[in-house]
């Protein structure tokens, strides 16, 4: 039984570990996350921004890790850890500048045209092709690491001290300062360096000479960094004309030109169109709501404004306009182009421009509105969908004055409306519904417009085109006849049975249960793709009551069949493999709360992994100084239900401070601290189980190193589904908060299963 072998001396504890090396292990942690923090902002411009997408990257990154792990751990005996570490950290560190060049290039070398949204084939491609060579030698690497230091505790612990440090670094310093580019030369260089260093310390004179060239390579690459960027542009925009190239610590802002017209991206998403906006959309937009109004005193805009909207809003008396922008280098973009209607509009004095993401403005401002604008595109993003969403709603509400309107809208068509079309229609129709006292949809060719109020609204086109007259309003579009006709009762009438089916199985859309984003996703894939709608919106319609009963009833059969003294191995393999299921799944919860809350996932990515890490290290550390009292089945469940039971109170908890109005920076502390949470379990965890599965085995000293790196495979293998699971299923069908509920169910009964195990002697 384990308890009585407790006393003896394990093998797996022994130290050999000069500084060099020890740097080496704690710059393998840092490259770790810059690399990842870094090819993820890389992709999410090619992926446009989608969050969901984070969940197929991560799970690249963790399957490719895992399968180095244990690759690594098969083929110890074939060079010494050090020259095996230094030649794995060399390729890591190299490949880093490779991949940012091969996602620029990516839909070039698949042939993708300029603008067309790729397939979820592609987007699995270029994730795993950039992906996979770091996470390959990053798994490994611990595997070999391993063999040298003799700790799993001590190198995971040097690891995401490694991690800590470049997490703070890569969000506050090297992406304020630095172009990708420069970044991933950075990193070159600094492995090259290390790599350097542990070649000569072990005489290897070749390997030496090679490491020293290609830090000499990277030298000079570094140096002619803005040329390479440049050229790397010109890829990625697939010969467009690109005039301005930023990335701030909100997102990715490009300019592209095409004779006259000016083009502003987002995140690879179109923003705004200058100086030929869509007049159509603009004065459709703001003077059909606003000439049905009474009173026109104050105005408030979320989302995007600048580029006409702002433009027709101030040809209204009105005695403040607010703007809330978070991005002061869009601003600061927008008014570097010097055309109107930007120039005119951004410079009116009733402007008030607010440095604020627009749920923050509506959180920390108070004052009331006459009208309140919200222009965002389809909700393919958690950053877009937080504005559809009920809580939002209600916090518009608490803005508007008595008589006061909420104006918004989606995509539309006065022809047919598709499923998905009408699926997101009646989303937002009926989430508006829940708050608001009345709602007035405007259908049209393109978009439709909402507008919803506390106090009916007439839109009278009589009544509407005599306010115009006497505002002296000048807009080419509305004639009497236009306003007569866009108004016409026959289309509402025709949208209101179009969608009525729609609207019996419509989801309302939460914070917690942001179905408006895959809804928004279906709509926008159905363009392109058959199945990549069902994907997105296919497992929203499973009952949560069904994904808990599988989950019961598997993890019943897995109790029944793990009671053999001879599963124990297995039983401690499903542990870490569980743990690293439901630290992912908390993970991605944590990325999808943070957005859909705060709504600025860019700056904190690398804190957030940074967070992870350092729980996990501090959990390692833990598992280091009390290595003798952990080392049973007991304690292993123990720490199982109570580190899940902190999580699971503490994800509680940040959610509802944060509901109630807990914002920036206090809510990203928050976030990052249940991060921590989620990797203190498997810091604890993975030196516990490996000294068990060592003295269970009764493993040689050559052994330890093959459990090492199988162990760490299926913690990685587990955290690869979790990443991959918890956004396109688990969240879809549960919502995020029953989502953290079903990782806690899984984690105790797991600890049950250990405890049964330890009973069983």
């Amino acid at each position: 039984m384990i308890p009585s072998i407790v006393k003896n001396h394990s093998p797996c504890y022994h130290t050999n570990m000069n500084r060099l090396f020890s740097f080496a292990i704690l710059l393998r942690g840092a490259i770790a996350v810059i690399a990842q923090a870094l090819l993820v902002r890389e992709l999410l411009v090619v992926f446009y921004g989608n969050e969901l997408t984070f969940g197929i990257i991560l799970s690249a990154w963790l399957l490719c890790g895992a399968l180095g792990s244990i690759v690594a751990a098969y083929l110890q005996r074939i060079s010494k850890p050090e020259p095996l570490f230094a030649t794995l950290q060399l390729l890591s560190g190299v490949w880093l500048a490779a991949a940012v060049i091969l996602v620029r290039s990516s839909k070039i070398l698949l042939s993708v045209p300029f603008g067309e949204v790729l397939s979820l084939g592609q987007i699995v491609l270029i994730a795993f092709a950039a992906l996979s060579v770091s996470s390959f030698c990053d798994g490994a690497m611990f595997s070999v690491a391993f063999r040298s230091v003799r700790s799993v505790g001590r190198v995971y612990a040097l690891e995401c001290a490694g991690a800590l440090a470049a997490g703070g670094l890569f969000s506050f310093v090297l992406i304020r300062i630095f172009t990708s580019i420069q970044i991933a030369l950075f990193v070159w260089v600094a492995a090259a360096a290390v790599a350097f260093g542990l070649f000569l310390e072990k005489r290897r004179k070749g390997p030496a000479i090679l490491s020293f060239l290609i830090l000499c390579y990277g030298t000079t690459a570094l140096i002619h960094a803005s040329g390479l960027q440049k050229k790397t542009l010109e890829l990625q925009w697939q010969g467009q004309r690109l005039t301005a190239y930023e990335n701030s610590v909100y997102g990715n802002i490009a300019v592209v030109q095409n004779e006259e017209q000016r083009t502003v991206y987002y995140d690879g998403l179109p923003l705004i169109n200058v100086p030929a906006p869509e007049d159509y959309f603009t004065q459709d937009f703001i003077h059909l709501p606003l000439l049905a109004a009474g009173r026109t005193a104050s105005v408030l805009f979320l989302g995007n404004a600048a580029g006409g909207l702002l433009k027709e809003a101030e040809k209204y008396p009105f005695r403040q306009i607010v703007y809330a922008e978070i991005d002061p280098l869009l601003i600061g973009i927008l008014r570097s182009l010097g055309i109107e209607p930007v120039a005119s509009e951004l410079s009116d004095k009733r402007l008030l421009i607010e440095l604020l993401d627009g749920r923050s403005y509506l959180r920390k401002k108070q004052g009331v509105f006459d009208a309140i604008f919200v222009n965002t595109s389809l909700p393919t993003s958690l950053s877009i969908n937080r504005y559809a969403t009920k809580e939002f709603f209600k916090e518009l509400k608490d803005h508007l004055d008595d008589n006061g309107m909420a104006v918004f809208k989606t995509w539309g068509s006065l022809s047919a409306l598709s499923r998905e079309l009408a699926a997101i229609n009646a989303s937002l129709l009926a989430t508006a519904a829940d708050v608001f006292g009345h709602v007035f949809v405007i259908p049209g060719d393109g978009y439709n417009i909402f507008i919803a109020s506390k106090k009916p609204i007439l839109f009278n086109p009589g009544q509407m085109a005599e306010r115009m007259r006497q505002l002296g309003i000048a807009a080419s579009l509305l004639e009497p006849a236009y306003l007569a006709l866009r108004l016409d009762p026959a289309y509402r009438a025709w949208f209101e049975k179009t969608i009525a089916a729609a609207r019996k199985n419509a989801c309302i859309n939460t914070d917690l249960r942001p179905c408006g984003l895959y809804d928004g996703l279906a709509l926008y894939y159905a363009q392109f793709s058959k199945k990549l709608p069902r994907v997105f919106s296919g497992f929203r319609h499973i009952a949560p009551e069904t994904i808990f009963l599988t989950v019961m009833l598997f993890l019943f059969a897995w109790s029944v069949g793990s009671k053999k003294p001879r599963r124990r191995g297995s039983l401690l393999g499903f542990t870490v493999f569980s743990s690293g299921f439901f630290a992912m799944g908390v993970q991605v919860s944590v990325i999808f709360l943070f957005q859909s809350f705060l709504g600025y996932i860019f700056q904190w990515l690398a804190v957030l992994t940074a967070s992870f890490m350092a729980g996990a290290s501090l959990g390692a550390l833990y598992a280091l100084r009390n290595k003798e009292k952990l080392l049973s089945f007991k304690r292993l469940a123990l720490v199982e239900c109570a580190t899940a039971t902190l999580v699971a109170l503490l994800a509680f908890f940040i959610i509802r401070a944060v509901e109630y109005r807990v914002g920036p920076p206090g809510g990203a502390g928050l976030f990052g601290l249940l991060s921590a949470c989620a990797g203190l379990l498997v810091g604890i965890e993975l030196p516990m189980i490996h000294e068990l599965l060592c003295r269970l085995r009764h493993e040689s000293d050559q052994s330890p190193g093959r459990a090492a790196g199988w162990i760490y495979g299926m913690d990685l293998a587990g955290a690869s589904i979790g990443a991959l699971a918890t956004p396109l299923f688990l969240i879809p069908a549960c919502g995020i908060d029953l989502t953290l509920l079903l990782l806690w169910v899984i984690k105790v009964i797991n600890g049950w299963i250990v405890l049964s195990a330890e009973r069983m002697g």
